[in-house]
């Protein structure tokens, strides 16, 4: 579903400055100390490190919603790892009972684990298309845009499915999942693999679109999967 820019977060840095006092009652005005015995007063500078760049992936920290699709929605938590070089991602899927994503969720699908996602690139100023995935198995070209794409390394996550629509059973050593509706049922093979593969994800319009990298010389990408949050 390049220029590596990192953000430098601004820091202040505040200037002490100590200044001697001379004798005398305590009514009398401070006299700064003279000849020999003077002692010169010297700034105080603190020293003050520059807070830890963000990395990446850091502007895609947070929960993100994939809107309503025929019956089912999606929510995917990505939370910042190593100062957001790379990231940590638990999924979750709900089926609901009718089309449209209305009446009681009748299965949902987890990931087994955490899902790693790891920067690699950016391609920057490249061209992409956007995909409307609204109606199932219907797709439609969107929009066309300019945007730049980091690149992520991924490997493929092992769902697991509960609920009262689920059924499951093995067949030829491979585990089928039937998720059962009142307008239909659909089947799938889980195959668990540790697979590697990249994506392609950008924000525009405050929305996250995962991508794919199309074949040729100068990059360019599809969009057909958007989150918001």
């Amino acid at each position: 579903m390049t220029n590596y820019s990192l953000k430098l977060l601004a820091s202040s840095l505040a200037l002490a400055i100590l200044s001697a006092c001379g004798g005398g009652s305590s009514d009398a005005p401070a006299v700064a100390a003279t000849g020999s015995n003077a002692t010169a007063t010297t700034p105080v500078v603190p020293v003050v490190t520059p807070s830890t760049p963000e990395g990446p992936l850091s502007k895609y920290v947070g929960t993100w919603v994939h809107k309503c699709e025929y019956d089912s929605n999606e929510t995917l938590v990505l939370t910042a790892t190593n100062n957001g070089i790379t990231l940590s991602g638990n999924d979750k899927e709900e089926y609901f009972d009718n089309i449209g994503c209305t009446g009681a969720v009748i299965a949902t699908s987890t990931t087994a684990a955490p899902q790693p996602l790891q920067y690699i690139s950016t391609e920057t100023n490249r061209s992409a298309t956007l995909i409307d995935r609204n109606v199932a198995d219907n797709l439609k070209l969107q929009a066309t845009f300019t945007g730049n794409f980091d690149i992520i390394s991924t490997v493929n996550a092992t769902p697991q499915y509960t609920g009262s629509g689920v059924t499951t059973k093995l067949v030829d050593g491979k585990t089928e999942v039937t998720i059962t509706r009142s307008h239909g049922s659909s089947t799938r093979t889980i195959v668990p693999t540790s697979i590697e593969r990249k994506i392609a994800v950008t924000i525009r319009n405050g929305e996250m679109l995962m991508c794919t990298q199309l074949p040729g010389a100068v990059p360019s990408f599809e969009c057909d999967w958007t989150y918001h949050r």
